[in-house]
């Protein structure tokens, strides 16, 4: 009899003993199971908070630099105008010199394909000096405006 009731006595402890095992076994399954979904749930909220971080810091430096070749920009579209406008006045001048030079020379020469025996001479040739000082004046005045600018 002393080993039927130590064997009754020694089949609850074993029964306790494994259930005892199993609970743990399933339980530290489940924190497991939990961890991995706390670890994921983590490392996904950690790659958006990183991604986030990456989109600012490169949208920041686009609109730094954009700023930066704006600035450049102007001062470059600056520069050239100033050299368009020099060469147009450089230019607009050399016309101008050319045309009172040809001006100059077709009065010349009209001045001198009048003979003095002809009457009203000294008459034609006051206005065709007029006409000469009208065009250069005209001419100039064209060229004024342009350089004011």
């Amino acid at each position: 009899m002393n080993r039927k009731s130590t064997q009754r006595k020694k089949k609850p402890i074993k029964l306790v003993a494994g259930l005892l095992f199993c609970v743990l076994m399933v339980s530290s399954s489940v924190s497991i199971a939990f961890a991995n979904n706390d670890i994921e749930s983590m490392l996904t909220t950690w790659f958006a908070s990183k991604k986030a971080d990456s989109i600012a810091s490169i949208e920041k430096a686009v609109a730094t630099e954009q700023e930066k070749q704006t600035i450049r920009l102007k001062e470059e579209v600056r520069v050239k105008i100033a050299e368009a406008d020099k060469q147009i006045q450089q230019t607009t001048q050399t016309e101008i010199d050319l045309k009172v030079q040809e001006l100059k020379r077709y009065t010349d020469e009209l001045i001198n394909s009048y003979h003095p025996a002809q009457e009203g001479n000294e008459e034609v040739i006051k206005e065709l000096n007029g006409i000469m000082e009208a065009a250069k004046q005209q001419m100039e005045a064209v060229s004024k405006p342009k350089q004011a600018e």
